[in-house]
């Protein structure tokens, strides 16, 4: 700079000189050429003017040169180091003469100076004196350091100028614009005062400099004051500079505060920080400069509440030292982060661009190599004693690194993590061809896995509270740009241990090999409690009634095609649902979306073993599948127990399962063939299953063959040992076809032994129970075959015990050999409905022949419910034989001549039947629920105890019913249990029952049947209106019927009483037992049943109520209960 000064008012002084002389012949442009000469020879570099040169005399001698240019060096980018718009120098005449030069105003306008480091180093403020000394200026002694003339500056001005500055060996640049400045300077050795502002980045600076006079062996006083106006942040230094000045050592105190740090960190190019640290911020220390040093040492940093100490220095030379060290007591991580953590970018102010001349040119260049410079050499040492984070304390967080010879060695990277754990890292960082390395170590343990979980904010309340406890980790790890790869892995979690590897490829699309072996892994104690199992009977309830729909079901697969992988896992022993698998093994290539399973296997697991291969493609857009698989059961009943499932067949027979076969296909249409042997029976599979996700729909070709019936059969029936030693080959084919809710048995041909047997069957599991129908048609049967041999007693209680335990009974018989007297326990029945129709060619039992009889039941809420009556009318009918049931309140005498009155005409047509059957023997909430309170066992409860047969002398009296409405009712729905009245069991069966109804013939009917009817022991009240009269009886006084006629005089009518106890044919029944007035009973009117029933039989002629009487009431019954299902009038079929 100095130089520079000198250069251009050394001029001034000369053209002075020349207008004392002689002003008037003097042209001043002339002079440039002078002017040029003089800063060439005193800089190096070239210099022009392109404007003119103005002097004047008066009032003081005054310079204006316009368009100033000096050359920058050589192979720089911008042509010219300094660029003057215009150049003003005014001077004093009187000090000339004193050979001193007193400028009263040094004014450069516009400035440009542009300043360079070109790749080799050179800059554009490196003067090459050695030049400058051949060119015959002066020596570096003499003519390049020293002047004639004492020069003092009163006012130097610069005005609108631009600074600019770009480093090509760093790739970095700066430019600050809109300069202004004012110095002045007592003499080119000082004192200086200086003040500038100006803009930078976009961002309004100011500087205020001042020094002292530089004096020989004495130290020169620098205080230096900068502020970014906007951004609230300052800049001190208060120091000297240490003599001899030649050397450049400083040194002082250097404070740096600002009211945001991330203000100051997006100004300084630090990129965009949490808003967390948008605090007071200050760094505050001693600065030392030095030609080869610069360090700062005590230095105190303050961030809002956290305050920290450091050491930093840089000794330059060959290679450069950088060192860093900073300590840290306590840093309070929750009370930055309790802040709004959002990233927080500081605009800056747009700034105006040099003009085209101005840019620097573009340099083209090939890839970028990224390296880490060899010439430095660097260490970093971070400690901070405490680091309070989400609520828990981090301990002994410590970075220990150092840069030698373009490698990074990271020495320490650890910390004391909450739950007794820890974690570090160390390795190297190296460049290799200009791509980053990273080799390094990593471990991590924890006395209490899961206490640093939750602290870390993972939910680990639902895991068993003894897991999580014991974990280490230990691996190899190296990096680089295109790969991950974690060596040596081992891993220990609670009680197992893990060992592998993994290599992850950086690519477009990841793909990653994992390597794990597992010693053991006990999968229970990691899974969370689980939900109680249902019972039976809320399955049934929660069953639903609709068929799955059709609606999308769709997997989430799309990311499997965002990488490739090859996974090698194996788990020696593996303890799911407390079952032990072991050698568990998957062995697989995923790419592209497609996987190859080139095995998954187990070794044993629940008595099993099994293997899968193949392929599963398109798992990203449509799925196909192409697995083959082995199996083989060595212990089903270990494996049935493991599944929960009860075993429907004997374990022991069955032994060992093989089973093998193929999957093929997309999830919309799979070919599926399976082969399975046990127990000398072989089943072949073979078909399709469409949508299996949506709605699965099953159509299977399946075959059975056994070489020996008896055999197969025991597999259910152990104790099964029929007559005939062998009874032949099992053999035999059908189509399954349907939903699972829906599935169709179709096409069944096949031979059971000597009975060959087809037809079809279906079951639905779409409603509240399941419902089974089956249509079947067989060869001649013959029952001897298939019942154990005839030895007396023995073959009795076989049969007994065979046919009561098929039940769910207890299967004991009497000693006698007889039929058990044991009630047969039919609740098994509830558990589906059910319709059968088998017809046999014969059935053969003993000397008795059957020809062509049809079994056509059905099964509906544990009940053989009309369809059985219509069945039992048509045996009858076939038979040939007397039928009758017994409804014996029509043996009631009263009844019968009610039955006589009205077929002869008494009370004419009938518009009105009410009848209310009342019991009250259920009042009592602590009546235990006994046998009648169970449908299981009752069949239904008031509705078919004693509703019907007040319906069944509805019909009896009045004619068919029509059409019904009805309700049902359960008043108390738990009762104590008989043999523990403590606790409570639910009654299934109604209460009471009403209906309403029309008769075929116009009448109307009001019927109710209840056993909560307080005061009532056994109440039948019947009321039959007519057009000509009415009939009322009253059980509870069973010999009366009351009478009303309706076509007596009018003086004479009201209710008459028939004492219904007259002989010789007056009155039915009666006759038969005591002298008229004398009362009969209740027992009587079963005696009246039975009498008729045998007088029938004797006599060859129906009686009445038939089987067809007992189908017609049970066809009311159903109607009513379908109308207090439904809610609406049904029609009685």
């Amino acid at each position: 700079m100095k130089k520079i000064v000198i250069a251009l008012v050394v001029p001034v002084v000369l053209l002075v000189g020349a207008v004392l002389v002689g002003p008037s012949f003097i042209d001043w442009n002339s002079y440039k050429g002078q002017i040029v000469a003089a800063i060439r020879d005193n800089t190096g570099r070239d210099a022009s003017i392109d404007g003119n040169i103005a002097f004047s005399i008066l009032p003081k001698p005054a310079l204006s040169i316009t368009g100033l240019r000096i050359a920058n060096f050589e192979g720089a980018q911008t042509a010219d180091m300094v660029r003057l718009q215009e150049l003003r120098v005014r001077v004093s005449i009187g000090p000339l003469l004193e050979r001193r030069i007193v400028v009263e105003q040094l004014e450069l306008v516009e400035p440009v100076i542009a300043f360079e480091v070109a790749e080799d180093g050179k800059a554009s403020w490196d003067i090459d004196i050695a030049a400058v000394a051949e060119s015959g200026a002066g020596s570096a002694e003499s003519g390049a350091s020293e002047t004639p003339f004492d020069i003092s500056l009163a006012n130097v001005r610069v005005d609108g100028g631009v600074l600019s500055f770009e480093d090509r060996r760093a790739g970095m640049s700066e430019r600050v614009e809109q300069l202004q400045m004012m110095i002045v300077a007592q003499s080119l050795s000082g004192p200086f005062d200086m003040k500038a502002s100006a803009l930078a980045r976009g961002v309004p600076f100011s500087i205020e400099l001042t020094t002292g006079t530089l004096k020989p062996e004495q130290p020169l006083t620098i205080g230096l004051k900068a502020a970014l106006t906007e951004a609230d942040a300052k800049l001190r230094f208060n120091g000297k500079m240490l003599p001899p000045i030649q050397t450049g050592l400083l040194s002082g105190k250097l404070e740096i505060v600002g009211s945001n740090a991330v203000e100051l960190a997006s100004i300084a190019g630090g990129g965009d920080l949490p808003s967390a640290l948008a605090q007071p911020v200050s760094v505050d220390g001693m600065l030392m400069v030095s030609p080869d040093k610069v360090a700062l040492k005590g230095t105190a940093i303050k961030l809002g509440a956290f305050s920290g100490n450091g050491a930093f220095s840089v000794t330059l030379g060959e290679p450069v030292n950088v060192d860093i060290a900073i300590s840290v007591n306590r840093l309070n991580l929750d009370d930055f982060l309790s802040q709004d953590t959002a990233i927080t970018t500081v605009p800056t102010k747009s700034t105006s661009r040099p003009a085209a001349s101005d840019e620097p040119k573009t340099v083209k260049s090939g890839p970028v190599k990224l390296g880490l410079p060899k010439n430095i050499n660097a260490s970093l040492d971070l400690a901070i004693d405490v680091i309070q984070y989400r609520g828990g304390v981090i301990r002994e967080a410590g970075l220990r690194a150092a840069l030698a010879n373009g490698e990074v060695t990271l020495d320490r990277a650890s910390a004391l993590l909450p739950g007794a754990s820890d974690i570090s890292l160390l390795g190297f960082l190296s460049f290799t061809g200009g791509e980053p390395s990273f080799d390094g170590e990593i471990a991590a343990a924890s006395d209490n896995l899961r206490s640093l979980l939750d602290w870390s904010g993972v939910d680990t309340g639902a895991l068993p509270p003894d897991r999580l406890r014991g974990f280490s980790y230990a691996s190899k790890i190296k990096v680089t740009p295109i790969a991950l790869e974690v060596q040596d892995i081992n891993v220990r979690l609670d009680t197992s241990t893990m060992t592998g590897g993994l290599a992850v490829a950086l690519r477009e699309r990841p793909g990653f090999g994992l390597r794990l072996a597992i010693d053991q892994m006990n999968l229970d104690a990691y899974l969370p409690g689980q939900p109680r199992k249902p019972a039976a009977n809320e399955l049934a309830q929660k069953r639903p009634r609709t068929s799955v729909t059709s609606s999308s079901k769709e997997i989430p697969l799309g990311f499997l095609s965002s990488f490739d992988a090859n996974i090698d896992l194996e788990i020696d022993q593996l303890i799911v649902k407390k079952g032990l698998a072991r050698k568990v093994r998957f062995d697989g290539l995923l790419i592209g979306g497609n996987l190859s399973v080139r095995s998954a296997s187990v070794a044993d697991f629940a008595g099993a073993r099994a293997d899968f291969s193949g392929d599963l493609k398109g798992l990203t857009t449509t799925p196909s599948i192409g697995l083959k698989y082995q199996a083989v059961v060595n212990d089903p009943g270990k494996l049935f127990r493991f599944l929960g499932l009860s075993q429907p067949i004997s374990m022991r027979e069955l032994s060992k399962v093989n089973l093998s076969g193929s999957v093929d296909g997309t999830l919309e249409a799979l070919a599926v063939k399976s082969d399975i042997a046990a127990a000398g029976a072989k089943i072949a599979i073979e078909g399709n299953v469409k949508q299996i996700i949506n709605a699965p729909t099953l159509m299977l070709g399946i075959a059975i063959n056994h070489p020996e019936l008896a055999q197969f059969v025991r597999l259910a029936a152990p104790d099964f040992r029929p007559a005939a030693s062998k009874l032949g080959p099992l053999a035999a084919a059908f189509r399954l076809s349907g939903t699972p809710q829906d599935l169709k048995l179709s096409e069944l041909d096949g031979a059971l032994g000597p009975v060959r047997i087809k037809g079809a069957m279906a079951v639905r599991t779409d409603r509240t129970v399941p419902f089974v129908k089956a249509d079947l048609s067989t060869s001649e049967i013959l029952l001897d075959l298939f019942q154990p041999p005839a030895n007396s007693a023995k073959t009795a209680t076989a049969r007994g015990r065979a046919a009561n335990s098929a039940l769910g009974g207890r299967g004991s018989t009497r000693p006698d050999g007889r039929w058990s007297r044991e009630p047969i326990d039919f609740s098994r029945l509830k558990g589906f409905d059910a319709d059968v129709n088998v017809r046999m060619a014969g059935l053969v039992s003993d000397k008795i022949r059957l020809s062509e009889p049809v079994v056509d039941v059905s099964l509906k809420s544990g009940q053989l419910d009309v369809k059985q009556c219509r069945q039992m009318l048509q045996a009858v009918k076939r038979a040939k034989v007397v039928h009758m049931i017994c409804h014996n309140y029509r043996r009631i005498p009263a009844i019968a001549q009610a039955k006589k009155m009205i077929d002869e005409g008494s009370i004419g047509d009938i518009r009105h039947y009410y009848a209310r059957y009342a019991q009250g023997w259920l009042v009592d909430p602590k009546v235990p629920r006994l046998w009648r309170l169970q449908k299981q066992h009752a069949g239904s409860g008031a509705h078919g105890d004693i509703h019907a047969h007040i319906i069944d002398l509805a019909r009896y009296l009045v004619g068919e019913f029509d059409e019904v409405c009805g309700q049902m009712h359960t008043f108390i729905k738990q009762r104590p249990l008989p043999d523990n009245p403590k606790k409570t069991g639910r009654v299934t069966v109604d209460d009471a029952a009403q209906c309403i109804g029309r008769f075929k013939n116009g009448a109307l009917a009001n019927l109710e049947a209840t056993r909560y009817a307080t005061g009532r022991k056994n109440h039948i009240h019947l009321e039959i209106n007519g057009s000509k009269g009415s009939l009322e009886f009253d059980f509870e006084d069973m010999n009366r019927l009351k009478f009303f006629d309706n076509t007596a005089p009018t003086d004479r009518q009201g209710f008459a009483d028939i004492l219904v106890t007259q002989k010789d044919g007056v009155h039915p029944y009666v006759g038969q037992w005591w002298p008229p007035g004398h009362i009969i009973g209740y027992e009587h009117t079963f005696v009246h049943t039975i009498a008729d029933f045998v007088n029938a039989i004797a006599k060859g002629c129906a009686v009445q109520p038939t089987f067809e009487d007992g189908l017609k009431n049970q066809q009311v019954l159903e109607a009513v209960e379908q109308s207090a299902e439904n809610r609406r009038w049904i029609k009685v079929k």
